[in-house]
């Protein structure tokens, strides 16, 4: 997905702050960079030098917070008043000493589908796009359709490479030391992480509170746009 899946967000935030919402290396419109979960964080670095950004929440939806995370770690959080991650794991792929990853998901399996994404794109658009919503595999703001023919827009390659990133980061030691206020929302139909889950990083790093969206899937800001305005409206200003 590219940063305009956050255009509702930015329409109600806007009125209090301000706001950006960057594309990721072959998620949009941003060349140049490696398609790896380091080069999205100097994407992001980038933008809060040259726009001169301090106080800023970093608002990370899967992947996103993936990002979030490993930016503190890089580049520390000088300029970083808070972190809000959506659904989403500092793990994703599980063993015998981890089962706080994606549903299902182990080292092999990981391999496997960044193969797949490679050859079968058009498949593996409707998968992504049919674990993005809870119960009513819908929101107000799009549809599992529309999700899916966003997806099919992009690079398999380009996917496939984020996807090998993404599965091979560990960031649950740089959680430990968050130094900044991280609010850890998810949906409690969520078809790709568990409650456990999101417990572990409040539990896990300094200064975290966590919210839970009763009527989300993996896209609270999608399914549930108001709440989650309202949540992050409360969040930022107690920062």
């Amino acid at each position: 997905m590219s940063g305009a899946v956050f255009d509702d967000a930015l329409r109600r935030l806007s009125r209090d702050f301000r706001c950006y919402a960057p594309d990721f290396p072959g998620h949009g419109a941003v060349p140049g960079r490696p398609l790896t979960i380091d080069g999205c964080a100097q994407v992001l670095e980038d933008l809060l030098v040259s726009q001169d950004l301090a106080g800023a929440v970093l608002i990370g939806w899967s992947m996103g917070a993936t990002v979030a995370w490993h930016h503190a770690a890089r580049f520390g959080t000088a300029r970083t008043a808070g972190i809000v991650s959506l659904d989403m794991s500092p793990r994703t792929v599980n063993d015998d000493d981890w089962q706080l990853g994606l549903r299902g998901q182990t080292a092999a399996s990981a391999a496997a589908q960044t193969a797949w994404f490679r050859t079968h794109w058009p498949k593996a658009a409707e998968m992504v796009a049919a674990g993005m919503f809870g119960a009513q595999g819908t929101s107000p703001l799009m549809s599992a359709a529309q999700v899916e023919a966003q997806i099919l827009t992009r690079d398999p390659e380009a996917m496939a490479d984020m996807w090998a990133s993404l599965t091979s980061a560990d960031l649950r030691a740089d959680i430990a030391r968050l130094q900044v206020p991280m609010l850890v929302i998810h949906g409690a139909q969520s078809k790709l992480y568990s409650r456990d889950t999101a417990l572990w990083l409040t539990r896990t790093a300094p200064h975290a509170q966590r919210v839970e969206f009763l009527r989300a899937g993996h896209s609270p800001h999608l399914e549930s746009p108001e709440d989650f305005a309202d949540v992050l409206v409360e969040f930022s200003r107690a920062l």
